[in-house]
């Protein structure tokens, strides 16, 4: 039987590739992913982010007639750009115009993050440098410090998902490997992380989070889930 634990309603950025297939294999029997596009233009930047949140919020309209439980906003740069209040704020929204408990990226990371205990954060990002700051932001205005960082620098979205999986995993490498850092977050939906989270951990021995695992990981606790997903992550096995 589909969706007999829960159904995921899904906002994916409209050349988003990578967001809808981890989402699928990460989640558990009985949960189903169920998507709308939002639309956005290719750039990366404050005014493209800044209009795909406004898109969001019109594009949730499409999931109120399949009745999800839990509704998801995947994006991370769009949910962090403005701030925390602003992510507070539009989860508010989207709970308000589904009447379903919503997050977003950039929420599910905080609450992942503190969940982990973390408080000195290696960041990896395929952003250019003014997304990279605006995040390292909203980290610190969270309580983390960024004690190490690395950004691609690639402003086509779309091409977030050509940075291939062993280039992200050696910039995870490059900055968990910092005495001071007590886990790592990959940032971007788009991004190909999932499939190595195991390994860096068991090679870092410290935990990985990336913006994919942290959203699914949030939308089950909403859920009332308790997720027995293996090979991807110590957050999904920790009590």
């Amino acid at each position: 039987m589909y969706g007999y634990k829960g159904k995921i309603g899904l906002l994916v950025p409209s050349l988003n590739t990578t967001l809808e297939p981890d989402f699928n294999r990460l989640a558990p029997e009985g949960v189903t992913v169920h998507s709308a596009r939002v639309p956005t233009e290719v750039h990366g930047t404050f005014e493209t982010l800044e209009k795909m949140g406004k898109n969001a919020l019109a594009e949730a309209e499409q999931l109120k007639d399949l009745k999800p439980d839990v509704c998801v906003f995947g994006c991370t740069s769009a949910s962090f750009l403005n701030g925390a209040v602003w992510t507070m704020a539009f989860e508010s929204k989207l709970e308000a115009l589904l009447s379903v408990p919503s997050v977003t990226t950039a929420g599910a990371m905080v609450e992942a993050l503190h969940a982990c205990k973390l408080k000195n954060v290696g960041v990896v990002t395929p952003y250019v440098e003014a997304n990279n700051e605006r995040l390292k932001k909203y980290l610190n205005e969270e309580g983390f410090e960024v004690d190490s960082f690395h950004g691609f620098e690639v402003l086509d979205m779309y091409s977030h998902a050509d940075i291939p999986e062993a280039d992200i995993y050696r910039a995870g490498l490059q900055v968990g490997s910092k005495s001071s850092v007590d886990g790592v977050f990959i940032a971007c939906t788009q991004l190909k992380a999932v499939p190595i989270i195991k390994e860096l951990e068991q090679e870092l021995q410290i935990p990985v989070l990336t913006a994919v695992q942290v959203s699914m990981w949030s939308a089950l606790k909403r859920l009332n889930i308790e997720s027995n997903i293996v090979n991807y992550g110590s957050l999904f096995t920790r009590k």
